[in-house]
């Protein structure tokens, strides 16, 4: 004999015997004598496959009273997006900026709020590279110094011409950066008979000036008033001839190099040549070679 198994309602199966189909035609109402209903496979062969389990998609509100329903956008196959009451599609949830939630950070301004946990955030832009740092405003330069004024004509304490040329008295004279002890010692000069240029006068002591243009103040007893030395300008590997004449044709009796100091002896107004002593030589130098005579003082 053949069994088969069938479901009724909620599942509650009945086993029935190939003899007894009088029974199961009386039960499902079919007349006597009937033949039997052909046998249905069993439910576990007739079942649909199962589908994948999807997220639950949201229900269409029913359009307004008047007005006609719209189909849903075809975004996705077999999808519906929900819709608002005017018809338009309402935007998804994740485009919707939430409000922060206490404890959390305020999203910046021109800043994409943060996609919700488990949703995937939306692509972001590369961001504007930062704008160059302004420029450091720079510090107050201060003022240069306010320049000198010019050399008087006569000096205020010894009432003599200014500027005016004196030798230094001995080997070691301190060159101060002010008229007094107290100011620091700026150089100090170890050439004796060395010519300074005097350029002011303030008491005791005197602003000078060397063959280099450097200036100070010395005390006036390192000076010598009254006598008249020179210094060969620093020439590149050349020499200044001492002639035995004032012309430039005369023999030359000695060979002066640079930083050679001498003896002024006379240098008249508006004349090129000077008469000068190195030792026991005597002879004359061209005044723009040397360094302790103006270019239009008379020296007799």
């Amino acid at each position: 004999m053949r069994r088969w198994r069938m479901r009724i309602g909620a599942g509650v199966g009945l086993t029935l015997l190939a003899g007894s189909v009088a029974v199961a035609q009386s039960l499902l109402g079919a007349p006597p004598g009937s033949p039997p209903p052909p046998p249905r496979p069993p439910a576990a062969e007739t079942a649909a496959p199962p589908r994948p389990p999807t997220s639950p998609q949201p229900t269409a509100r029913p359009p307004a009273q008047g007005q006609a329903q719209q189909p849903p956008r075809a975004s996705q196959p077999g999808t519906a997006r929900p819709t608002t009451q005017q018809g338009q599609a309402a935007p998804p949830r994740s485009a919707q900026p939430r409000p922060p939630q206490p404890g959390q950070p305020r999203p910046a301004a021109g800043q994409a709020p943060r996609a919700a946990q488990g949703q995937q955030p939306a692509q972001r832009r590369p961001a504007a590279p930062p704008a160059p740092p302004a420029a450091a405003s720079t510090a107050p330069q201060p003022e240069p110094p306010p320049p000198e004024p010019p050399i008087p004509p006569r000096g205020s304490v010894t009432n003599l011409p200014l500027p005016r040329f004196v030798p230094l008295r001995s080997d070691r004279v301190n060159l101060r950066v002010g008229p007094d002890m107290r100011f620091p010692v700026e150089w100090r000069y170890e050439r004796r008979d060395l010519p300074v240029m005097i350029i002011r006068e303030h008491e005791q002591w005197r602003r000078i000036r060397d063959v280099d243009g450097t200036e100070g103040w010395v005390h006036q007893s390192n000076l010598v008033p009254g006598r008249r030395t020179f210094l060969v300008r620093p020439t590149e590997g050349q020499e200044v001839a001492m002639r035995r004449r004032a012309d430039p044709q005369a023999p030359v009796v000695a060979r002066l190099r640079a930083g050679v100091i001498g003896r002024l002896r006379s240098c008249p107004a508006g004349q090129e040549w000077c008469e000068v002593q190195v030792g026991d030589t005597r002879g004359f130098v061209p005044r723009s070679q040397i360094f302790g005579i103006l270019p239009d003082e008379d020296l007799r």
